[in-house]
């Protein structure tokens, strides 16, 4: 039996007092966070509205219920972030089952983070939030991350546990420049940008569906081990995922399983790196690689590439279980050579079992059939790779 409530209170951030654009985003944030059921609504202005700090949404309620909902408007909303450098514009503590859908939000500093959802020394866990067509987007600053999901910190009550959230037709987006293909990627590179990151030991069973990444150094990264000792990121699923000029488009830590399915990459560099940034892991985990269309793939050889392998395609690291299906691999980038590396890397030192993949039913890019860089104990496996000629 459903209880009954109040119906949401609505919320026209415009209609909020203050002289300036953060002081009325404050203003709403602070009713959100007196844990009424609200919608908070921001509607285009005739302008960018502008906010100098941090808006941060940290209900005073705790529990399984829906605390709010915030959205702009569809078309036309668009914020500037000009806080200081290494700030967050829109931070989320200790939310439950909440909408945060059609924001479009401009960073324009460096090290900062368009949406942060994490938890404090109050409150440790935040889950069931969706983001929802939501846009940031990096203009001058460097090393900006769009969504960063979870906490590397330990508090007194225990792991942060950041779980269950959701990014539906999302967008980090930066637009590089130059005049060819390897110009714009190392544009990309020296920006640094990340577009969607996960961190913390605790951060579990989240996903990302129909989004996107464009200009990012990292497309994803999901990293547990940066402060922890454990990896993070259970279950991680991300379907239909594309990139445009992304210098690597997955790099995860290794240490849960990460399920990746459908998607295009264009204009880009490496696909997947797989393994822990503070060596081997002794653990055997899955990831499944299925399904995509990567095109104009140009890998880079640089050590900025965040790659374990640079110059690989495809880097597994840790003791895993790989399945790469279904996959089509398209020609290098326009007017570029293909990279002198091997297109699958692999490194094992786990003595006490073997690390497999299993690469089948893909399309590849010529000269034909994958190389592959092996040490450790590895059994690598290739079936039904067929061999592209690309036309004179």
């Amino acid at each position: 039996m459903l209880s009954s409530q109040a119906p949401a209170k609505f919320i026209d951030v415009s209609q909020m007092p203050g002289t300036s654009d953060t002081d009325k985003f404050l203003a709403a944030a602070n009713a959100f966070n007196r844990g009424e059921a609200i919608h908070i609504y921001i509607p285009w202005i005739g302008r960018e509205w502008i906010l100098e700090q941090t808006i941060t949404f940290k209900s005073s309620r705790t529990g399984d219920y829906l605390q709010g909902r915030i959205s702009g408007d569809p078309f036309w909303n668009l914020i500037d972030y000009r806080g200081p450098d290494g700030t967050t514009a829109f931070k989320f503590i200790g939310c439950k089952r909440n909408r945060i859908s059609d924001i479009g939000l401009r960073l324009f500093g460096n090290r900062q983070v368009g949406f942060e959802v994490g938890v404090d020394a109050d409150v440790q866990s935040t889950s069931g939030i969706q983001f929802l067509n939501c846009r940031p987007q990096f203009m001058s600053g460097k090393n900006c991350t769009g969504f960063l999901i979870g906490s590397n910190e330990t508090w007194p009550a225990g792991a942060a546990d950041v779980s269950f959230i959701d990014l539906t037709k999302c967008e980090s987006y930066y637009n590089p420049v130059g005049d060819t293909h390897q110009l714009m990627l190392m544009n990309v590179i020296e920006k640094g940008h990340i577009g969607y990151q996960f961190v913390g030991g605790n951060t579990l069973a989240n996903r990302i569906d129909n989004s996107n990444a464009c200009g990012c150094n990292i497309g994803i990264n999901v990293f547990g081990t940066e402060k922890l000792p454990n990896s993070g990121s259970s279950g991680m699923y991300v379907t239909n995922f594309g990139t445009s000029y992304t210098t690597l488009v997955y790099q995860v830590d290794g240490g849960f399983p990460i399920y990746a399915h459908g998607g295009r990459h264009e204009l880009g560099g490496s696909l997947f790196s797989h393994g822990s940034s503070k060596g081997y892991q002794p653990s055997v985990v899955p990831a499944s690689i299925t399904d995509m269309v990567v095109d104009d793939f140009m890998p880079y050889t640089g050590t900025k590439s965040g790659l374990f392998a640079p110059g690989a395609m495809l880097s597994f690291r840790n003791c895993v279980r790989a399945h790469v299906t279904g996959m089509q691999f398209g020609w290098y980038g326009p007017g570029e050579k293909p990279s002198n590396k091997d297109f699958f890397f692999l490194a094992h030192n786990n003595t006490n079992d073997k690390a497999r993949v299993y690469v089948e039913g893909c399309t590849g890019i010529t000269p034909g059939s994958p190389t592959v860089s092996q040490s450790g104990r590895y059994d690598f496996f290739l079936e039904r790779y067929l061999k592209v000629i690309k036309p004179a």
